[in-house]
């Protein structure tokens, strides 16, 4: 674990995950702004509750995403599940339902639904609706395109559609994206909107 250590490992004071950690934060804040007699002694004994919080942290955050690689394989040694991905990661732009799916991979439609939710972690729909955006942050990286032709590669029947659902998902529109990975020159952003597992297209 150590030795696959990150250089940063990020804690807020503002997190709901980790209530011990932002507690000692407001603890070590609360020392620096008003010192008191020993402070030195407890700053020291606070950072090091910091150290064994932040290792707590990161071995959540390793378990979860051992816990995504599995499901991501279970997902795809399903034969009805892996080729209704397949079938999203080629057609992106595609105008699917849960029906045509489900009707494709031989499937009712409860029945695939409740599948690929189980096997994927999310709805079908919701998957395409990610893999929409992440396939278009490929294009505002990899391509001049403007917004209006990368919506209609992924699926959006109108630009400012499209530049609404982008900004739902990475937390910023596709310009200031573009311009952001045109800078930094550092691959797709992690978080919201970053690439479901999944087949190739």
């Amino acid at each position: 674990m150590l030795a696959r250590r990150p250089d940063v490992v990020v804690l807020s004071r503002e997190s709901d995950d980790e209530p011990q950690a932002a507690r000692a934060i407001e603890m070590v804040l609360g020392e620096i702004e008003s010192p008191g007699p020993a402070s030195v002694v407890i700053l020291q004994r606070l950072v090091d509750v910091l150290v064994v919080q932040a290792f707590r942290s990161l071995t959540k955050q390793s378990a979860c995403q051992a816990h995504a690689r599995r499901q991501g394989l279970v997902a795809l040694s399903d034969p009805p599940v892996h080729e209704a991905l397949g079938l999203l990661h080629a057609n992106v732009a595609h105008d699917w339902t849960v029906a045509e799916l489900a009707a494709r991979v031989g499937l009712s439609r409860s029945g695939f639904a409740a599948r690929f939710t189980a096997l994927v972690g999310e709805p079908p729909l919701q998957y395409l609706a990610r893999w929409r955006i992440a396939r278009a942050a490929e294009l505002l990286r990899d391509t001049d395109d403007g917004v209006g032709a990368i919506a209609a590669r992924v699926g959006y029947e109108s630009a400012p559609s499209f530049s609404k659902a982008f900004k739902r998902w990475q937390g910023t529109s596709p310009g200031a994206y573009r311009r952001g990975a045109g800078a930094s020159a550092v691959g797709p952003a992690a978080g919201r909107g970053s690439a479901p597992p999944g087949p190739a297209p």
